[in-house]
């Protein structure tokens, strides 16, 4: 996953909420910022799922290696 062009999608949705007279009277480092906070919050998330995903799998590991000890 590219968290930085989705980032960009969503501050160009956000852009095309506020309309183009609105977004004149913000400056680009405005929207860059919100850009590079998108792109935290996308990286914060999937470092979470990855995370969780990383706790199943030991724990099943774990588990089928009990499963296979009494064999």
């Amino acid at each position: 996953m590219n968290e930085s062009k989705h980032a960009q999608r969503v501050v160009e949705h956000f852009k095309g909420l506020l309309g183009e007279e609105t977004c004149q009277s913000i400056d680009t480092e405005t929207f860059d910022k919100l850009e590079l906070m998108i792109e935290s919050a996308i990286d914060a998330s999937v470092l979470e799922a990855v995370n969780t995903a990383k706790g199943i799998a030991n724990r099943a590991a774990h588990d089928i290696s009990h499963i296979i000890e009494k064999i």
